[in-house]
């Protein structure tokens, strides 16, 4: 396992590494997909501003939105908790908004960030790189689990092929948890990610719904796998662009037009920057005028 541990790791580092050496040309490349593919779907969709709905916009930025920084804080408690550390859930919460933000960078910023909280709170280095990562594999396999699933009742038998290839590396990870953190650890990171990914359902549920289509929750799943496996590649801000051109190769799927599908997750993914950054303004600003008081 320790080897396991060790190859991961340097794999991580090397990703890092040659994210980091390309990242002007990569920020580039993404930003102008981006671009390109939201502007293209404006065009198909013949979407107005004056056509786009407030309230769901309203609770996707005020009340999903912030509950996802809440969401990210426990799961930051539960980390260092398995590591033997405490962590106040304020902090937690503002460590979550900062990796928001963080992964609006061509690199595993928001990974980094929490990394740097666990480590911050007592927990080694590599423990801290490792139990990020294993809980952003089950992230990602849980969601493509799901989304299989879903494809699969849709009628496309692919779907059988990728929730069983998911459902085995959530399995490994699971199993990875509990050799290392026991069953009741495992339990809770399980429970803490399967609520996560109904919020994420929820959250792109009212980013169709700001475009005037009510889509069903189970729907929504696919594009949850897209918005999470874009963010997890690491080369794009915040995973735009590539969790766009997936979320549109995916809409089929589910029987929606990929344009509809590719600008409810870039609406989901930029409401929710806008929202942290929103949240860590009211957070520091006290702090800022304070020390403006007292030095200026």
């Amino acid at each position: 396992m320790n080897n396991l541990t060790e190859h991961a790791l340097k794999l991580f580092e090397a990703l890092t590494i040659w994210v980091r050496k390309h990242q002007l040309v990569l920020k580039i490349i993404c930003s102008l997909i981006f671009l390109a593919a939201c502007s293209w779907a404006f065009l198909q969709l013949g979407v107005r501003p004056v056509d786009m709905q407030l309230q769901p916009f309203v609770v996707l930025f005020f009340l999903l939105s912030p509950f996802s920084l809440i969401y990210g804080g426990f799961g930051l408690i539960m980390l260092a908790h398995a590591s033997g550390a405490t962590m106040s859930l304020g902090f937690a919460m503002r460590i979550s908004a900062w990796a928001q933000l963080a992964e609006a960078l061509p690199l595993p910023g928001g990974a980094m960030v929490r990394t740097g909280a666990l480590m911050k709170a007592g927990v080694s280095t590599k423990r801290s790189a490792w139990l990020v990562i294993i809980t952003a594999i089950l992230w990602i396999s849980l969601a493509a689990m799901f989304s299989g699933a879903v494809i699969y009742l849709q009628g496309h038998d692919l779907g059988l092929l990728l929730g069983l290839s998911a459902g085995i590396l959530s399995i490994a990870s699971l199993a990875w948890i509990v050799v290392d953190a026991g069953w009741f650890q495992m339990f809770l990171t399980l429970l803490h990610r399967l609520l996560g990914l109904l919020l994420m359902a929820l959250r792109l549920k009212m980013a169709f719904g700001i475009l005037g289509h009510d889509v069903e929750l189970a729907s929504t799943i696919p594009f949850a796998l897209a918005s999470i496996a874009g963010s997890a590649s690491s080369i794009a801000p915040a995973g735009l662009g590539v969790s766009e051109v997936l979320a549109a190769m995916m809409a089929g799927s589910v029987a929606l037009a990929p344009a509809l599908a590719l600008l409810a997750v870039a609406f989901n993914r930029l409401i929710a920057l806008a929202s942290s950054a929103a949240c860590l303004l009211l957070w520091e600003s006290p702090k800022l005028l304070c020390r403006r008081k007292i030095y200026g």
